[in-house]
């Protein structure tokens, strides 16, 4: 299946496409998502151009024959393989991120079913230290209030996998200072084991 999608990822008809400056085109295999290639229209022409995008591995697929086949065409791509998944139907993906041919960060990222960022992290490209180590804290947007729900509430930042500081409303809060704010109103913190650590990035219960 393909559809086609805005930068935004809200799915467009061809005629918006081309009205539209840039556009994706998603390719899904059995239900998934495979493939996202992404153009963008450039001079006074309005002439195509293939930008890159996204791919997504099967365990079935080789890294490196997938990396020499796209590299060529296109600037800048991610690659994203050795997927993981739990009951929740959470998805684990590490990546690979090229532009212009040259490998420019790798990481970990973990997506909940909703398709928002749950975990992040990012490897060094020589030693595999895992540095900007974060989690990510959504809720119900009538409880936790901002302007756009893919937006987290709470970024909870993380040192030697214990918590750093938790990034909420424009400001850091370290952990005692946050237990004893009012956030506590809203957000119970025993019952969200998942933010306690870094690790596990892959939540292993329905309650996070």
């Amino acid at each position: 299946m393909i559809k086609y999608t805005n930068t935004d990822f809200e799915e467009i008809t061809q005629q918006q496409i081309d009205k539209s400056k840039e556009y994706h085109k998603e390719t899904y295999e059995n239900g998934e998502l495979k493939l996202i290639q992404k153009y963008w229209f450039k001079g006074r022409k309005g002439e195509i151009s293939y930008s890159g995008g996204e791919y997504y591995l099967s365990p079935d697929e080789n890294l490196d024959n997938i990396i020499n086949q796209y590299l060529p065409i296109g600037i800048s791509w991610f690659f994203y393989y050795n997927k993981e998944t739990n009951a929740n139907n959470d998805e684990k993906w590490e990546y690979q991120f090229f532009y212009n041919g040259i490998l420019e960060r790798k990481g970990i990222e973990v997506y909940n079913k909703n398709g928002q960022l749950l975990a992040s992290c990012i490897k060094d490209l020589i030693t595999n230290e895992i540095d900007e180590k974060r989690k990510y804290f959504y809720g119900d947007i009538n409880v936790f209030k901002r302007i756009n729900s893919k937006y987290a509430y709470y970024t909870f930042n993380y040192e030697n996998h214990e918590i750093e500081t938790i990034f909420v409303h424009d400001e850091d809060y370290r952990l005692n200072e946050f237990l004893v704010s009012d956030e506590m109103n809203i957000f119970s913190w025993n019952n969200h084991p998942y933010y306690h650590n870094f690790t596990p990035l892959l939540p292993t219960g329905l309650n996070i």
